[in-house]
């Protein structure tokens, strides 16, 4: 019989939910880098931005809190404190603005393709070879 319990419980799943809550800002850091580097006019930024920025922001107020916790609980995976480092310095400089526009955007491009690539490697490679 299938026994849903032990499959919330078990350190694999716990594991692809502490990734996953660092893929909406991943993919929301990456996106908001897209418009520096293509070119487009700003009704499409600002249709980019109204349907993909806003929903992927609202997800992640929720899901980085979390993801911060999973990361400090799981630590000795060393993916994740790297993650979370570098998610929290992604906030701190989307709220100081430091430098440029130009480097606020090569740095959120930078963040959202490690989070990216994290994420992926995780959920394509490393998992299958995680033993539980």
């Amino acid at each position: 019989m299938f026994d849903a319990t032990a499959m919330v419980r078990s350190p694999r799943f716990v594991h692809g939910l502490a990734y996953a809550c660092f893929l909406p800002p991943g993919i929301a850091a990456f996106v908001a880098a897209l418009p520096a580097v293509i070119p487009m006019g700003t009704g499409t930024a600002g249709g980019i931005g109204f349907l993909v920025l806003i929903p992927l922001a609202l997800l992640s107020l929720a899901s980085i809190p979390y993801g911060l916790y999973l990361a400090f609980r799981l630590r000795r995976d060393a993916w994740l404190p790297a993650l979370a480092a570098a998610t929290v310095a992604m906030l701190v400089v989307m709220f100081t603005e430091p430098g440029t526009p130009r480097q606020q955007n090569l740095f959120f491009g930078g963040y959202g393709a490690f989070a990216l690539v994290a994420v992926a490697g995780w959920f394509l490679w490393r998992r299958r070879r995680w033993h539980t």
